[in-house]
C-alpha cells in the first residue's frame, strides 16, 4: 500500500527526492489458525469454509474471523488445527458430497503460521 505522510521538517534536513521505506504493523497475532482467503464465503453477517469431515465428506461449517492480510485470514473460532479445508473452486461442491482430499503445500503453512 503506498502511503503520502507529511512529516516536520524544521531544520530542513529532508530534501524533496529523498524517500523511505517503512513497514507499519497495526495488529499481530501468533500461533492462530489462519486460511487462505479464497477458503472463505462471505455472507452479510457471516463467514463459512467448506471442509472434508472424517468420513470424507464435505461439510459446510460457520466460522468467526479475526486478523485479515491480503492472502490470509485468522479463525477465530469454528476450526480446529488439522482441519482440512477446501480451497479454490469450490462451485461443484455440496454439503454431504463424497471427496478424496488432496493436501496441498500453501503459504500459511511455509511461513511459519498456522
Amino acid at each position: 500500500m503506498h502511503v503520502e505522510v507529511d512529516v516536520s521538517n524544521p531544520g530542513l534536513e529532508l530534501v524533496p527526492g529523498m524517500y523511505a521505506l517503512a513497514s507499519l504493523v497495526l495488529d499481530q497475532a501468533r500461533n492462530v489458525l489462519v486460511v487462505p482467503i479464497e477458503a472463505l464465503d462471505r455472507g452479510d453477517t457471516s463467514a463459512r469454509v467448506l471442509l472434508v469431515n472424517h468420513d470424507g465428506r464435505v461439510e459446510a461449517r460457520d466460522v468467526k474471523v479475526g486478523l485479515e492480510t491480503g492472502n490470509r485470514v485468522e479463525i477465530a473460532s469454528g476450526l480446529a488445527d488439522g482441519d482440512l479445508v477446501v480451497v479454490g473452486n469450490r462451485s461443484q461442491l455440496k454439503a454431504g458430497t463424497a471427496v478424496s482430499p488432496k493436501i496441498t503445500a500453501t503459504a500459511a503453512t511455509t511461513d511459519g503460521a498456522r
